[in-house]
């Protein structure tokens, strides 16, 4: 997964900025706008969910909130999109589009893709901007290819994961230390939680296929394949248990004692 995606935002973007130019001219523009909206999706998707994350960041460490709203309505909101989205992907499911078409509409692998896959496609579309200014070859691999045998899942692969748990456990600790934003501070803490999560499972998962693929137990299989990105996912927990342990009293003394019982819905 993580190379396919490397692979096409690589791919995509490097059209994008050397074929379009010259050659979107002839097209009419209900092809234009398909055209360019297709090859501009990777680059979208990277922009939004950083822009998400770093906006979130900057509030809890700042200390200013960037909206204050009603915190249910906001939450109303932001869930009537993903039920839009839900009714879409139930249309095209009858319709018999979806790949497979039985494919389930929610699921976890879809939320573990999701926060997964955006950190390659960045990795992707910077290769792409590179290779504009400096033309070589490009190479990237998920694990070494041999005769056989458990395929070890690198460390390395995990460094997006861990920095960003890590940087946002980071924000939520200090805003809980500093400021009173609390919305913020707890959109920092479900950040680290996620990407936590991502950085505990993404080698559990690589370990249990190796066991299947070569017959190993699955301890073997982990030992040999996951173990040190598995330990370093650990790690990333401890500073998300600690911003979620001291969250309960920072939102108390905040939302109770400094501003009186209703201020919770205006997080």
């Amino acid at each position: 997964m993580l190379v396919q995606e490397f692979q096409w935002s690589r791919s995509l973007t490097t059209i994008l900025l050397r074929l379009v130019p010259r050659n979107l001219g002839p097209l009419p523009w209900s092809l234009r706008f398909r055209f360019l909206y297709a090859l501009f999706y990777y680059s979208l998707l990277v922009a939004s969910t950083l822009g998400g994350l770093v906006l979130a960041l900057a509030a809890a460490v700042t200390g200013t909130p960037w909206v204050r709203v009603n915190y249910l309505a906001f939450l109303l909101h932001w869930w009537s999109i993903s039920a839009w989205l839900i009714l879409i992907t139930l249309l095209l499911r009858r319709r018999g589009l979806l790949r497979a078409p039985r494919a389930p509409v929610i699921s976890w692998e879809t939320w573990l893709y999701a926060l997964a896959r955006w950190p390659y496609i960045a990795r992707g579309i910077g290769a792409a901007l590179i290779h504009l200014v400096r033309p070589r070859p490009t190479t990237f691999k998920v694990t070494p290819k041999g005769a056989g045998g458990p395929e070890p899942l690198a460390a390395r692969l995990m460094v997006p994961y861990l920095l960003i748990s890590g940087v946002a456990s980071a924000a939520a600790l200090y805003g809980e230390a500093r400021n009173d934003v609390v919305g913020y501070v707890f959109l920092c803490v479900m950040a680290a939680l996620a990407y936590a999560v991502v950085s505990v499972t993404v080698p559990l998962l690589h370990a249990a296929e190796a066991a299947a693929r070569c017959h190993l137990p699955w301890p073997d299989s982990l030992r040999q394949t996951s173990l040190l990105p598995l330990v370093l996912g650990g790690l990333s927990l401890v500073p998300v248990g600690l911003a979620l342990a001291r969250y309960p009293a920072y939102a108390f003394a905040v939302l109770y004692s400094r501003n009186g019982i209703p201020a919770w819905l205006s997080w």
